[in-house]
This record gives C-alpha cells, sequence and structure tokens, in this order.
C-alpha cells in the first residue's frame, strides 16, 4: 500500500513535472480528460507506447480514474513540455489488446510494471490514440 501510495502522491508528481518541462522520460506524457462528473481537466502521466503505426496508453492499474473518464468523453490531449496534441482514445477489444500489453510487457523497464502485466490482457484496459 505504501509503494502505491508513493507512486501516486510523490513519483507522478515529479515526474508530471519533468515531463511538463520537456524532459524526455521513457515516452511518457502527460494525458489530460475531463472529469466525467465535474468536468474539470484531469492530468496523469501515462507511458505512450509506440507499435505498428499506432499509439496506445495501458492502465497498469486495471479500472483506474482516467480509464473511467477516457470511457465516457474519449476525447483528451497528451501535453509534452510545451507542445498539445488532440488525441482520440479508442479502447481495444480483447483479442486486440494481447498483442499490445505483450509489447509493453517486453519494453517496461520496471519490474513492478511487468508483473502488473501478469494477468490476463481483458483485465488490462488498452487504448488507441488517434490524432483528432
Amino acid at each position: 500500500m505504501i509503494v502505491a501510495w508513493t507512486e501516486r502522491n510523490v513519483l507522478n508528481r515529479v515526474i508530471g513535472t519533468l515531463v511538463l518541462l520537456g524532459r524526455e522520460i521513457d515516452g511518457i506524457r502527460i494525458l489530460e480528460v475531463p472529469g466525467r462528473r465535474s468536468g474539470r481537466l484531469r492530468r496523469t502521466p501515462v507511458k505512450v507506447l509506440e507499435l505498428d503505426s499506432g499509439r496506445y496508453v495501458v492502465s497498469l492499474h486495471g479500472q483506474s480514474g482516467w480509464t473511467r473518464n477516457l470511457r465516457h468523453n474519449p476525447r483528451a490531449r497528451l501535453l509534452f513540455g510545451r507542445k498539445i496534441e488532440a488525441v482520440l482514445a479508442i479502447e481495444l477489444t480483447d483479442d486486440e489488446k494481447t498483442p499490445v500489453v505483450e509489447a509493453y510487457r517486453v519494453v517496461a523497464a520496471r519490474s513492478e510494471t511487468r508483473r502488473r502485466l501478469a494477468r490476463p490482457a481483458a483485465e488490462v484496459p488498452v487504448f488507441r490514440l488517434d490524432l483528432s
């Protein structure tokens, strides 16, 4: 539990700040999506995986807040430094998820990330990001 709290409240904030300053950190971008209830813009750092000319985001924590927000409103923005990119997030079907989750597991630097992706692909939300 302490690891999850530290990751969410310390590590994500530090990485998010560095990414907004334009520092390249393992393909991480800030995903900005309106909250499904409040409509307020919510930001979270996500790794954008480039695979077969497509770009994908994978939720390592399963049904997280940003995945529910994307399902409610698939229009989002990716932030990196001063660059803002409007995207449309398309959730993949269970069959489409498997190769993306496998590719993410192969490039994952952290053992904790690989452990989280060891569960069946059907339990891992995956979105393709298309330009909007």
